[in-house]
């Protein structure tokens, strides 16, 4: 937990993301090289005056990056670079000519450079560049110094601190390449789980397409960013709605209307997903799907009439359910009709799947001519469904804008595809093998 912090020392909300790993090494190694300065106390103190004069050396070191830290909280990021590679440089120029270039001190110009790769961020690599030439020829100069230019220093401090910067050379490499390994395993962690999270996006995204637009019409629009509204020789459209749903809705609040819509429209969204049904829209108290788009089906009329008498037999549960306790239930009416019609994507906003010709026109004065807990169907759809289905004839009904039109009460399934009483539970598995002969 204090590493975190001290990790995070200085960076919030506000911190730009093209600094946010840089700090994030700065303030360790910052602390580290103030600590490490520390320790050379112990060493020095046991040599009394001969250690002295490298005190103040260390002292100027230690104060420098712990500085580091605090320009860090102040978020002056670039200064507390160049202040934690500048105090360091210092440090360890004058180091070597206190100890008369007997030490192997210029070693630790390799971690000057090693630093300046990873500190830096791209706007700033002009710092790099220049941290990295300098501490280069500090090296190479300081080398060719210690091996050829001078008698080397043996006493017994500068015996001691050779051994000890050794140590701590290694201890600095090792700790480098341990936060490399780490970085590396942890850039690769942060790939896999952002590429999880893409992932995971992309899914959602693509599974609140599918909630909108059909399968086929949806790929369409990811790769080409539109959709052809296509003619489909024929389909079967389905309507519902609620009778006296003006009145009823005066009488609950808007929350309670909008959760009594969702439990019914939640119960018929499961139906017609069950018999491959497109649902396509409500308005108000209106559900709207349709058999056989966006792919063309042979069964398109059955599977409607099969769904709208599972619609009104899940109404009939609802009512008696609330009948039972004093409440009462809704009634529904549903109108059919087959035909021709025009399906697709129309606009460039808030985009919606929906069908187009007088088969829907049709279909939509088939409800209203409807009555409470029936299903109406048009000739057209009693043409395709009379041998699975017990129809009641209801004789030519005027349709407006129409004329007269004959229309029919779907009942029940015919006995041969039900097994309950009155044809009204239906032997679905019969039905679909009957009708993929249709």
């Amino acid at each position: 937990m204090k590493l975190q912090v001290l990790i995070n020392n200085g960076l919030d909300e506000n911190t730009p993301a093209s600094q946010l790993r840089f700090i994030k090494l700065l303030n360790p190694l910052a602390f580290i090289s103030a600590t490490f300065a520390l320790t050379f106390l112990p060493v020095l103190l046991p040599f009394g005056e001969s250690g002295f004069h490298l005190l103040a050396t260390i002292a100027c070191t230690v104060i420098a990056n712990f500085s580091v830290l605090l320009i860090i909280r102040q978020q002056y990021y670039l200064f507390a670079k160049l202040t934690f590679q500048l105090s360091n440089t210092v440090f360890f120029v004058v180091l070597y000519f206190q100890s008369n270039g007997t030490s192997t001190i210029f070693y630790y110009f390799l971690l000057v450079i090693l630093v300046a790769f990873f500190i830096y961020n791209r706007q700033e690599r002009i710092f790099r560049i220049g941290f990295i030439s300098i501490a280069s020829i500090l090296f190479t100069f300081f080398s060719i110094h210690s091996h050829f230019l001078v008698v080397q220093n043996t006493s017994l401090l500068f015996k001691t601190l050779n051994s000890y910067f050794n140590v701590g050379l290694l201890i600095y490499f090792t700790g480098f390449l341990v936060y490399i390994y780490m970085g590396q395993k942890n850039y690769e962690q942060n790939l896999s789980e952002s590429r999880e999270k893409v992932l995971y996006a992309k899914e959602r995204t693509e599974s609140l397409l599918l909630n909108i637009l059909p399968q086929e019409v949806a790929q369409q629009l990811k790769e080409f960013g539109k959709a052809e509204p296509i003619h489909i020789p024929m389909a079967t459209i389905l309507f519902t709605d609620f009778v006296g749903f003006t009145r009823t809705a005066s009488q609950l609040s808007p929350s309670e209307l909008v959760s009594e819509l969702d439990l019914y429209f939640s119960a018929f969204d499961e139906i017609t997903s069950r018999y491959n049904l497109e649902k396509l829209k409500t308005i108000g108290d209106s559900y709207m799907c349709a058999g056989g788009i966006p792919l063309q089906s042979q069964s398109h009329a059955i599977d409607c009439c099969l769904a709208a008498l599972e619609i009104q037999k899940v109404m009939q549960r609802i009512r008696e359910e609330r009948n039972a306790k004093g409440i009462p239930g809704w009634e529904l009416r549903i109108g059919i009709n087959s035909g021709p019609i025009v399906a697709g994507v129309i606009g460039q906003k808030k985009f919606a799947y929906d069908v187009w010709g007088d088969t829907v026109n049709i279909a939509a004065r088939m409800e209203q001519n409807s009555t409470a807990r029936d299903i109406n169907i048009s000739l057209y759809t009693y043409e395709l469904v009379k041998d699975f289905f017990v129809c009641e004839h209801r004789g030519e009904i005027e349709v407006k804008g129409k004329g007269a039109m004959p229309m029919f009460f779907l009942k029940s399934a015919k006995m041969e595809f039900s097994s309950g009483e009155n044809g009204k539970q239906v032997k679905s598995g019969e039905i679909q093998v009957k009708k993929e002969f249709y």
